[in-house]
């Protein structure tokens, strides 16, 4: 930045014509910082102090971060015989304290006086900046004197305009300003349209960050002091603060919806939290402290934040791929953007504030065309993934339909053998004993799975499995014990005892859940011959038995080879048995007391039903059992099964 430093040679006399205007008039501005804050107008014109002014030698005064006074002079000279008349034209929306006066022929006028409280109602011209009128006495030389302190950058562009061109260009920029409004307007009211349609969390959070960007540009370009808060100058001054916060945390919030930083990327997400809080805690600490090192810092942390929302875009964009790609183009720009402000207030780099102010327009329209995109390839990717849940719906209902229609076909023969089994033999009673538990358990899990279009495979496929069993066990075993005959049922050559322990456990899945009871079954690799039949009605007595009556916590189905055999177990960790509640149990018909309170539809068979299925099998089964130390319940299959 320009210093006291630089050659103080006088900076040249402007000279002006009856149609001349001078754009940019910073060749012919001479500065002085008032370190000392002493100095007054008086001071200036009588030259009482050593004030040295020297050129600002840059395309428009800007002095960085500088709590100091500043004074710019610009000489004048009416070279017409006609008196003049000049807009003063200082772009910016406003500073702190502005004074400027106008020495000419030995009189000195105030023509402009701004501080921070100053409604925007005392200003000479109605407009969104800073400006005053000049009259120049024909062929005299006059002097501007401007003093002005701000807590934030102190870029004064200057121009020195007459009243045509001053309504020209206010109609211009007027008419360019307002199409980058008009073009954000439309992309919100899209974005609301879009909320209000799919209720998508990613919509409003776009709809307050483009809602803010556009109000925080609003309120720079100087517009919403003239529009909104015209006798409101100390929040003018403030505004900018509060504002640039809050689109960083909507920027913030944002971010997190789109790439669901919350379900996919946790450590992302709490470095986004920690942006929120940081500016929500910026926003806070600016109230009761002094703003401008708050404003300083923040022309630091925005620029920070905008490339974390860039970093996290490259990694959706890696994670997710090119539906990523919008987003990631829009933050780019939001950060070249915040380079060139970031270049601008504290390096020592040429960046004038118009430019500063036009990339971050054009940044902000197109990131708002990005975000715009990738919110459209968001609700585009979740309308395919509904329709693709709509199909995986249907198809569920069709599986679905035929697994009850199945199981309806079961449970039609099983409540014929029930009828029957008043009457009828104690096999028939047997078999419908064991079939009970098994149906109402796998009627539970095919009702889950009529709920869930995406079931798991491996849980599809044990349901099947169990499913198989049952129509197997009515065909083979139940109808065989209906027509009262005992020949023996054809089994297949061998059966992995993996599928018995699979389907034993699938059958009794939701009941064990219900009961608050994990189920578990040991991997085995072992092989069962004949009498797969009888193995499962074992088991799944076992299971019934400790799921209904032991009190456990776990329950564990295995199947172990050994030199006698095939042994299949079933232990629990409830509350076990003693001696003569084993006995009673063992009985057929015979139930304890326990087992009565706690299941009173049961029959009393299932352990004497398993003494005969062991007999039947050539096996053994026995319980080991104490009170408080849980039951292991065992079938030993001979291995000529």
């Amino acid at each position: 930045m320009a210093d006291e430093s630089q050659e103080t040679s006088a900076a040249q006399t402007l000279a002006l014509g009856q149609q001349d205007r001078v754009g940019n008039a910073t060749p012919y501005v001479s500065y002085f910082i008032d370190r000392q804050d002493q100095l007054n107008i008086d001071d200036m014109i009588e030259n009482r102090t050593d004030t040295d002014f020297a050129p600002v030698g840059r395309s428009e005064p800007n002095f960085g971060f500088e709590k100091s006074p500043i004074w710019l002079k610009l000489e004048l000279k009416n070279a017409e015989a006609s008196r003049l008349e000049r807009i003063l034209l200082m772009r910016t929306n406003f500073v702190s304290e502005v004074n400027v006066w106008h020495e000419q022929s030995g009189m000195v006028t105030e023509v402009l006086e701004q501080e921070l409280a100053s409604p925007f109602s005392t200003r000479p011209i109605d407009y969104h900046h800073l400006a005053t009128i000049l009259q120049l006495e024909p062929k005299t030389t006059s002097t501007v004197w401007i003093r002005y302190r701000t807590t934030g950058i102190t870029a004064m562009p200057i121009a020195v305009e007459t009243n045509m061109s001053f309504t020209t260009l206010s109609s211009r920029e007027m008419a360019r300003n307002f199409a980058f409004y008009g073009v954000m307007v439309v992309l919100i009211f899209a974005s609301l349209l879009a909320l209000v349609i799919t209720r998508a969390e990613i919509f409003l959070w776009y709809l307050l960050y483009s809602g803010f960007v556009t109000f925080y540009i609003f309120h720079r370009d100087g517009y919403a002091f003239q529009l909104f808060w015209r006798d409101f100058g100390l929040w003018n001054s403030y505004a900018s603060l509060p504002l640039a916060g809050m689109l960083t945390i909507f920027a913030a919030q944002f971010t997190r919806a789109y790439l669901g930083t919350r379900e996919n990327m946790q450590r992302l997400d709490k470095v986004l939290l920690a942006v929120i809080l940081f500016q929500a805690a910026t926003i806070a600490a600016s109230v009761p402290l002094d703003g401008e090192p708050i404003k300083q810092m923040m022309t630091v942390s925005i620029p920070i934040s905008a490339m974390i929302f860039l970093c996290a875009g490259l990694l959706g964009l890696a994670k997710k791929g090119v539906s990523v790609l919008a987003f990631v183009l829009g933050w780019s720009g939001i950060v070249a953007a915040s380079a060139i402000t970031f270049i601008a207030h504290w390096i020592d780099l040429e960046v004038t504030r118009a430019a500063t102010l036009d990339t971050m327009r054009t940044a902000m329209v197109f990131d708002a065309v990005m975000m715009g995109i990738a919110c459209f390839t968001v609700v585009m990717e979740w309308r395919r993934e509904r329709e693709k849940l709509m199909q995986d719906r249907i198809a569920a209902a069709e599986r679905n339909a035929s697994l009850r229609s199945r199981l309806d076909l079961v449970e039609q023969r099983f409540a014929s053998a029930q009828i029957a089994a008043e009457n009828s033999s104690k096999l028939v009673a047997n078999t419908t004993h064991d079939l009970r538990q098994p149906l109402f358990a796998l009627r539970s899990s095919v009702l889950k799975m009529a709920s869930n279009p995406k079931p798991d495979a491996g849980e599809l496929n044990q349901v099947e499995a169990s499913l198989a069993y049952m129509e197997s066990l009515v065909e083979k075993n139940l109808l065989q014990a209906m027509e009262g005959t005992t020949s023996p049922v054809p089994q297949e050559a061998r059966t992995p005892a993996q599928r018995v322990l699979d389907t034993v456990s699938t059958i009794f899945a939701e009941d064990a859940r219900a009961a608050g009871i994990a189920l578990h079954t040991i991997p085995s690799e072992a092989t069962l011959g004949d009498g797969t039949a009888e193995v499962l009605r074992v088991l799944s007595n076992f299971v019934s038995n400790a799921i209904a009556y032991s009190g456990a916590k776990t329950i564990t189905i295995a199947a172990k080879e050994g030199p006698d055999g095939l042994a299949f177990e079933v232990t629990d960790d409830g509350r076990g048995m003693d001696e003569a509640q084993v006995g009673s149990f063992s009985a057929r018909k015979q139930r304890g007391a326990e087992a009565g309170e706690q299941n009173p539809e049961g029959k009393g068979l299932g352990l004497s039903i398993v003494a005969e299925l062991a007999e039947k099998l050539g096996g053994k089964w026995r319980l080991e059992t104490a009170p408080g130390k849980g039951t292991r319940a065992s079938l030993l299959v001979p291995a000529a099964h």
